[in-house]
């Protein structure tokens, strides 16, 4: 995926929250994709600033821009998906014990509930 090539890239040039901020958005990726900026800020400890500069260096005119990138995956890393199946916990593997969000309807997988609900209150 081009956005994870372009952190990996730049992560010599960034700061320390921003190194913080990258490997966050590696490992959740698909999180990511669907975030507010303040939602990406409030999870990592940043400022929204901190966030659309992070954007900037890696090549993006702004946050949209970004979030449009992540949201696109080529065919190869797409679920095979049947029209049948119309959430995402139908194609996630089981030992992931994904559930959604009760506040949002958000579905989150196991390791990022924890951060997401520290962050929703």
């Amino acid at each position: 995926m081009e956005v994870i090539n372009n952190i990996k890239t730049k992560l010599n040039e960034m700061t320390p929250l921003q190194k913080k901020l990258g490997h966050f958005i590696v490992d959740h990726i698909d999180n990511v994709a669907f975030m507010s900026i303040s939602e990406l800020a409030q999870l990592n400890g940043v400022s929204d600033a901190t966030v659309f500069k992070f954007t900037k260096l890696i090549g993006y005119e702004g946050y949209m821009d970004f979030t449009k990138d992540v949201q696109k995956k080529p065919p190869q890393q797409t679920p095979n998906i049947s029209r049948n199946q119309t959430h995402r916990q139908d194609v996630l593997p089981r030992k992931d014990n994904g559930k959604r969000d009760q506040k949002t309807g958000i579905f989150l997988s196991k390791p990022f509930r924890r951060g997401y609900r520290q962050m929703r209150g």
